[in-house]
């Protein structure tokens, strides 16, 4: 290995620098470092979403960023890989920090605005190249809340998107777009109009606008402007197609994450069973027709639903009668879920009940 470089990765940036990608070719993920240039090192100055890569860090983040709400109760941790006699934990290359600090753990029982920031943990008796950094990023307001005063509500965002604590916006996670991050992109894609590739983050010729403006940079969303279908099953894409490997950064207060269906530290690990999207931090059951669970990369059925289900993500289960009409205006009703729901749940059945010509139902 060339001693001269410490870490190794790919860097691509939106021609409005609005997201930034990182492909992780070898090495440590670090957040947010800011190193000058040493005879034996070559280093790089990114930005407040950036980051770089060390193959020799002690710690190892269990997240890139962490984003909650003001007053909420926070905790961020390290995993460590190497030896050292003390730890020190720092903000944003500050002095070390002495209260309410563990030896890989720092906890702030009700998070200020003035938390956020770069977290560091190091060895005390070693430089930085061997630190992990993690980035926290407080929303002004508490959950559910925005505006200058926290006064408005937000709205309900879907798939890990986030409430932008000023405006309202939702900010979708890498995958998903809409007003309410209730859209997915195919395998490989993401931004406002999926308009953003991994492999390549230029703009998609396909969903440029006749003015050739780009789309990313518009406050408005058009809802005609779907992405294509993606050719073949999508859990079955080659890692090519996908976000596999990506580190994606968004806009405040989301931060950086991996892309619909990768999680782990350098992104290459798939989504469990049952868990979807980006961090693959959604969960959901699929019953889809195919034998599969939801597709790791939308959370849907990439095929139809299996029999006895319905539904936008085939989780809805079809009831069944099992007697005939006690007379033409009831009906004794019995059904069994296919899983152990609790009982509370029995309760959230929707029945439609029609009266048809010779004493029939529907």
């Amino acid at each position: 290995m060339n001693n001269s470089v410490l870490f190794s990765f790919s860097i691509h940036l939106s021609a409005n620098r609005q997201s930034t990608i990182f492909e992780f070719l070898s090495g440590m993920f670090q957040k947010g470092l800011s190193l000058s240039n040493e005879s034996n090192r070559e280093m790089f100055t990114l930005g407040p979403n950036e980051c770089t890569c060390l193959p020799i860090s002690y710690f190892y983040p269990t997240t890139f960023t962490k984003t909650v709400n003001v007053d909420e109760e926070v905790n961020l941790q390290m995993t460590e890989k190497g030896a050292c006699k003390d730890t020190v934990w720092r903000k944003d290359r500050g002095d070390p920090i002495t209260q309410d600090v563990e030896r890989t753990s720092i906890s702030f029982s009700k998070v200020e605005v003035g938390h956020s920031g770069i977290y560091s943990l190091e060895c005390r008796d070693s430089d930085i190249t061997r630190a992990g950094f993690i980035h926290l990023i407080v929303r002004t307001c508490p959950e559910g809340k925005h505006g200058h005063l926290c006064t408005r509500d937000c709205p309900d965002c879907s798939n890990g998107g986030v409430c932008h604590d000023l405006n309202g916006e939702c900010v979708c996670p890498p995958g998903f777009y809409g007003l309410m991050c209730e859209k997915t992109c195919p395998p490989g894609l993401f931004g406002r109009n999926c308009n953003m590739k991994c492999a390549n983050p230029l703009n998609v010729d396909d969903h440029d606008d006749d003015s050739g403006e780009d789309d990313d940079d518009s406050d408005e969303h058009d809802d005609d402007d779907e992405p294509p279908e993606p050719e073949g099953i999508a859990d079955e894409l080659p890692d090519e197609l996908t976000c596999k490997g990506a580190l994606i950064c968004l806009p405040h207060p989301y931060g950086c994450s991996c892309g619909a269906g990768f999680r782990g530290l350098f992104c290459n690990e798939t989504c469990k069973p049952g868990t979807y999207g980006a961090r693959c931090s959604q969960k959901r059951e699929c019953h889809c027709s195919n034998g599969k669970g939801c597709s790791i990369y939308t959370g849907s059925c990439d095929e139809d639903c299996a029999p006895g289900w319905f539904g936008k993500h085939c989780d809805n289960y079809m009831a069944k009668l099992s007697f005939n009409p006690a007379s033409s205006s009831a009906v004794n009703l019995a059904w069994k879920t296919p899983s152990q729901l609790m009982l509370l749940l029995l309760m959230l059945h929707t029945l439609l009940y029609t009266s048809v010509m010779g004493g029939g139902i529907v």
